[in-house]
């Protein structure tokens, strides 16, 4: 970790994600808050939910090719003044008019993911750019390991601390909420602006739907990568209600106290904690086992939970899913990373978070009624088999448990896909592949 952190670009980066970090565990926790209070209605809270992830859909593409045309850097750095400022209007707003406006939750909730759905492939497709190949698995294990820890810290806080602010001053709560999160953006501005200029590798100009469209047939080459992206599908769809079946299971199981959501919680995220900082000491060379494995041994787990309506055994087992599901997203990522030249990396990058936070709503009210229609117990059922298929069956694909790991040896990486990083050139033809083996999976590009 020292080593990571002597870089200074990777630092300036990584203290930016801490102070940003802080300020997401804020926002996940008081925002649903305020809007369950100011409106009175479950119902609402799911509705303002769903418009926030709708930029995800609509502008996720767009922004992955925008992070292979201009500058990472100033992509992140406009998208925390702008995220920023929106907090600062809508305080201001919220003041004026002695309470946040109900169009107003909409609205501002909207406009937050539109600015907010541009930081991501931004960032990600930034980080081979800032560290040496054989450090990008420790930069990204550092990532997850932090951001999950103060994931952990700004939800205790905003728990025990801002929502107890609300019974005591509703506006000095919601101006301390809007307050703390729009300095966390401008924080993270503050180490961004301290970054190098970070622009992909590529040559020629198109427009942004060419753009979009090179990228689908980019990733329609990469096998390995396009499988993933499939599951994440079945993936999104299965865990979106997670929370959803968390909370009734609090609520039927373990009394509804908030110490026992809490230790749901935590037990998950010190599972995947704990993965991350033995990944960041250990390579995995088989990236294609550890994620149909990791996932297989998470669906698993979450499959027993339905077993042990026992508040202790419970939070094992979900620890035990953290554990599993750590050994999916890490090797996944870096491989990813390394492998994706830097002219096409924004554009695959935006297309997994699209899948990721897209299709939650989907997922969350596909899970709603089954949780309505069949109960608590068949739905650990449904969401464990669901998710454990979905990363089981890329196995079926010869070329997906090949995959390895690249490993820089005399300037060459050594992966089962080396032919298309040997002709990939930046901005240039996408080459073909020769995977004959496992063509009857998925249809390749013409």
């Amino acid at each position: 970790m020292r080593d990571l952190l002597s870089i200074p670009a990777f630092r300036h980066l990584w203290l930016g994600q801490v102070i940003s970090r802080l300020g997401d565990g804020l926002y996940f926790i008081g925002f649903l808050f305020m809007v369950r209070k100011v409106t009175g209605s479950d119902a609402m809270v799911g509705y303002v939910g769903a418009v926030e992830m709708l930029p995800y859909l609509l502008l996720g593409p767009y922004a992955g090719a925008l992070a292979d045309r201009v500058d990472r850097r100033t992509i992140m750095l406009w998208s925390d003044f702008v995220s920023g400022g929106l907090l600062v209007a809508l305080a201001a707003l919220t003041f004026v008019a002695n309470g946040p406006p109900v169009w107003a939750l909409f609205l501002f909730g909207f406009l937050l993911t539109c600015a907010r759905v541009f930081f991501n492939p931004a960032k990600n497709a930034a980080v081979p750019n800032l560290v040496p190949e054989n450090k990008l698995m420790a930069a990204n294990s550092i990532a997850v390991a932090s951001d999950q820890s103060l994931w952990l810290i700004s939800i205790a806080f905003s728990t025990a601390v801002l929502t107890g602010l609300y019974d005591l001053n509703r506006m000095f709560f919601y101006l301390a909420f809007m307050g703390l999160n729009a300095l966390s953006f401008f924080g993270s501005a503050a180490y961004i602006l301290k970054l190098p200029a970070i622009v992909a590798v590529r040559e020629g100009t198109a427009g942004a739907i060419a753009d979009i469209m090179e990228g689908l047939r980019y990733v329609r080459t990469r096998r390995f990568i396009m499988l993933t992206l499939i599951a994440q599908v079945g993936i999104t769809l299965s865990i979106s209600p997670f929370f959803v079946v968390y909370l009734a299971s609090n609520e039927k199981w373990f009394g509804g106290s908030p110490q026992a959501l809490g230790m749901i919680e935590v037990s998950f995220m010190l599972g995947m904690i704990l993965v991350s900082l033995v990944v960041m000491r250990r390579r995995i060379e088989r990236v294609g086992w550890a994620y149909s494995l990791g996932l297989g041994l998470g669906g698993f787990f979450v499959a027993v939970m339905a077993l042990f309506p026992n508040l202790w055994l419970f939070c094992l087992w979900n620890f035990a899913a953290g554990l599993a599901i750590g050994f999916v997203d890490l090797p996944t990522q870096t491989y990813t990373q390394a492998t994706t030249p830097d002219a096409y990396r924004g554009r695959v990058m935006a297309l997994k978070n699209l899948l990721m936070m897209g299709l939650q709503p989907v997922g969350m009210a596909l899970g709603g009624f089954l949780l309505k229609t069949f109960g608590i117990v068949p739905m650990y059922l449904i969401i464990g088999t669901g998710f454990g298929l979905s990363g089981l069956l890329p196995l079926l694909s010869r070329t997906f448990r090949e995959t390895r790991m690249p490993e820089t040896v005399g300037g060459e990486l050594r992966t089962e896909e080396a032919t298309i990083l040997d002709g990939a050139i930046p901005g240039g033809p996408m080459p073909e592949t020769d995977l004959e083996d496992d063509r009857h999976l998925l249809p390749m590009r013409d």
